[in-house]
């Protein structure tokens, strides 16, 4: 590749352009043989809250589009103009945007025609196998009514304006309500009067319930009531299996076993199209070894899958470090400090870590936490922290992307935790020598912290072990030194920027031969 004359051109299709990875695209786009081009939304409508996006350090195109929604992902608005102008070699892109060009299927055959390459950067931590997918689909299936989400079969028996929804009337749901919650109480001759009050005024004025409460009314009336209130259940909701199974019980059956074939048939087609969408692209990039295995099982052949691992640029990391130690005054290691970074988000559960250091403050009297991020979590864990009486010990800094300054805050402590999911911050942390301690987190800690090594895992959502792993920290100093020193050899001999680079140039080079 390095031999022609000319640059692949590639385009990355991302839904952001989160800091970090500005960093990695430049990279890319410095060496001889990429010409880098980003587009992104004009409007970031699918990413989380608290992720920082910033256009600084970028030396690559970037081209802002508007996003539309497809039936299964997302899809550019003027994506075709674009690949017009640019004639890319490769397109780099996400799940989202994979699952809109197969929506999109005649672009998906204009960029053939024009023999682009196609890439899927996933992160498929989360991913089932395709066993998986059925078994889990096969038991949603079966905790639902069996009718449930086939309508479609029964449509013809019924008119079309049985299907349409229809605000319930405030006056009766009140009645309803009050009578539901009587007869939750054990007070049911008054929840009865009441329900009878309902099905009069149902009568009467020929209002309208939920399928829900009609299907309710006729479990509490009798005679030609009862029959009336699942009529009504029932052209309410022609789904309602039981309704169905009392007012047709001579072809119940026949539509439970068709509700069954089509449930059968509709797993199939699910799995199919996951199967022709993860074949579709001519290669996959991935963090984590685990995506080898699960691809296999929708027949995605091993050669196509390469590894990036993930990472910041940790080269610009390290000269920070250096910087930073070799000032006349550099930053002095707090024995008793807890760094965390990330987005304030409930599943990177702050909270827990909060309880954590409000647990140890007897024993290590000098016990902080430093939390660096922004996020819908922000207030809530303060007022968390207050109530634990260890705001004092808590200090919440908020979003800090300037390299510099987080550098300072990293050597000047003594172990980085993260309690929940996350991922880039751990990369970070270890390129300023801290140890680790965390538990289930994205699937890429597994090839970054090794316990025992250079940090420790604790059993996830379990506070005492938490505790036990970063008291066992604070206490022996000497073990942390040796810890962070592992875990800055790790992410310079394994995983770095230049395995990223690495990963990615491999992959290009595959789709190109």
């Amino acid at each position: 590749m390095e031999n022609k004359n000319r640059k692949l051109k590639i385009i990355y299709l991302f839904q952001a352009i989160p800091h970090y990875y500005n960093h990695v695209l430049s990279r890319l786009n410095d060496l001889p043989y990429f010409e880098i081009i980003d587009v992104i939304p004009k409007e970031t409508k699918h990413v989380g809250a608290g992720v920082y996006q910033t256009k600084e350090d970028s030396n690559f195109k970037i081209i802002k589009l508007d996003e539309i929604e497809t039936t299964h992902g997302q899809f550019f608005q003027g994506l075709f103009k674009v690949i017009i102008k640019e004639r890319p070699d490769i397109i780099v892109t996400v799940r989202n945007h994979l699952e809109g060009i197969k929506d999109k299927r005649w672009f998906y055959v204009f960029i053939r025609l024009l023999g682009i390459k196609l890439i899927l950067k996933d992160h498929p931590f989360r991913l089932p196998t395709a066993e998986e997918l059925l078994l889990s689909m096969e038991k949603e299936d079966a905790s639902k009514p069996v009718l449930t989400g086939i309508e479609w079969l029964l449509y013809p028996l019924f008119k079309k304006k049985l299907f349409r929804k229809e605000l319930l009337p405030s006056d009766l749901l009140a009645i309803y309500r009050s009578a539901s919650e009587l007869e939750s109480k054990g007070m049911n001759s008054e929840a009865t009067a009441l329900f009878n009050k309902v099905i009069e005024k149902d009568q009467t004025h020929n209002r309208k319930l939920s399928a829900g409460a009609y299907y309710h009314l006729s479990q509490l009336a009798e005679g030609e009531v009862k029959k009336t209130m699942l009529k009504k259940c029932f052209s309410r909701d022609p789904s309602n299996s039981k309704a169905f199974k009392t007012l047709k019980p001579n072809i119940y059956p026949f539509f439970e076993c068709l509700a069954k074939l089509a449930k059968k048939y509709y797993r199939a087609k699910t799995l199919k199209r996951f199967q022709k969408l993860f074949n579709m692209p001519d290669a996959h990039v991935h963090y984590v070894e685990t995506g080898r295995n699960i691809l296999k099982t929708y027949g995605v052949p091993q050669e196509r899958i390469f590894l990036t691992y993930n990472s910041p640029d940790t080269e610009m990391l390290f000269k920070v470090k250096d910087k930073l130690l070799n000032e006349t005054q550099p930053p002095q290691k707090k024995i008793q400090r807890i760094v965390h970074t990330g987005r304030l988000v409930e599943w990177k559960r702050v909270d827990l870590l909060i309880k954590a250091v409000a647990k140890l403050k007897d024993k290590f009297n000098q016990i902080e936490l430093l939390v660096i991020g922004y996020g819908p979590e922000e207030e809530r864990l303060k007022k968390l922290a207050e109530e634990e009486k260890v705001n004092e010990r808590i200090s919440f800094l908020g979003g800090i992307y300037n390299p510099y300054e987080l550098g300072k805050l990293y050597l000047s402590s003594s172990v980085y935790v993260l309690a929940g999911m996350g991922g880039i911050s751990i990369n970070e942390a270890m390129c300023f020598g801290l140890p680790i301690i965390l538990s289930v987190c994205d699937g890429t800690e597994k090839h970054l912290v090794f316990n025992g090594q250079n940090g420790f895992y604790f059993e996830e959502g379990n506070l005492d072990d938490l505790c036990a792993k970063i008291s066992k920290i604070l206490s022996e100093p000497k073990l942390s030194h040796e810890m962070g020193r592992e875990s800055e050899r790790i992410i310079r001999e394994q995983i770095n920027i230049h395995t990223v680079i690495k990963g990615y140039t491999e992959a290009f080079r595959f789709v190109m031969k």
